[in-house]
């Protein structure tokens, strides 16, 4: 309905002014009917898109929390606080990084397993605080490493396989799709690996040891300094000095007694 029908004077722009006078009743009551339907209109639109936004809300955060446990130091170096299931985390440069990835999942309950590590010591991962009630380890897979990670990747919530330099595309895009798939989080990890397509790489110098004085006491932490690049979120590049602690022996003396005599699971290819 034109504005000069409704008595309204136009201004520039489109705006109009109320000129302080009514034009003819049954318009306006025509116009007051026209926006009692809009505003109708409006609140079922709005009631339509509620359950819309909620769920969507409740999605962000099932994706918020949909985190594989991780040391509150190392929850800086992911986008998202925590590795999220499915993705790709490179571990390069130091075993403690990994035996630091290793050990809140394991003691939250989750089941791990390291493939084609073979100077990954037990009493290095125990000292750390890794479950090894929990954990798998597969030495020496042979050249089969990459169809036993694909395996145990069905089957865990964490793979740490090692490699040793650079890994073809068609291998580490068939591994990631395998974990995307199951939900696991699957570690590439050596000195010096390069993984396509990794969601975050983490890459540590090697750890400073404090808790030691002049001939006495015993390691209480370990400080590495870790950069943390990626893809999409983790593109950022941040840089951290973490702090691990490591458990005390009293502590751990329960779990020790009581776990089995013959620790980790080891399993030959």
């Amino acid at each position: 309905m034109a504005p000069q029908r409704l008595g309204l004077t136009p201004l520039p722009g489109g705006a109009t002014a109320w000129p302080g006078r009514v034009g003819d009743p049954a318009e306006v009551e025509q116009v007051l009917a026209g926006v009692t339907t809009r505003a109708a209109q409006r609140a079922a639109t709005a009631a339509v898109l509620r359950p819309v936004e909620q769920a969507d809300d409740l999605n962000t955060d099932k994706r918020r929390h949909h985190l594989l446990p991780v040391h509150p130091s190392l929850k800086p170096l992911f986008p998202a606080g925590g590795p999220r299931h499915g993705s790709v985390v490179v571990a390069a440069g130091t075993t403690s990084l990994i035996l630091a990835l290793l050990a809140t999942p394991t003691a939250a309950g989750r089941y791990a397993a390291v493939v084609n590590m073979p100077r990954l010591g037990a009493l290095a991962a125990d000292e750390y605080g890794v479950r090894l009630e929990r954990l798998a380890l597969v030495p020496d897979p042979g050249p089969n490493w990459a169809a036993i990670t694909a395996i145990l990747l069905d089957g865990l919530a964490m793979v740490v396989t090692g490699v040793d330099g650079e890994v073809n595309a068609e291998t580490a895009q068939r591994l990631a799709a395998r974990a995307r798939r199951s939900g696991a989080v699957l570690v590439p990890a050596g000195p010096a690996v390069v993984w396509p397509g990794a969601d975050v790489v983490l890459v540590a110098d090697p750890p400073a040891w404090e808790g030691l004085g002049a001939g006495r006491g015993r390691l209480r932490r370990a400080v590495m300094t870790v950069t943390s690049t990626g893809r999409g979120a983790g593109a950022r590049s941040r840089e951290l000095v973490v702090p691990i602690p490591l458990p005390d022996p009293a502590d751990m003396a329960p779990r020790r007694a009581a776990r089995d005599e013959t620790g980790p699971v080891a399993l030959s290819a």
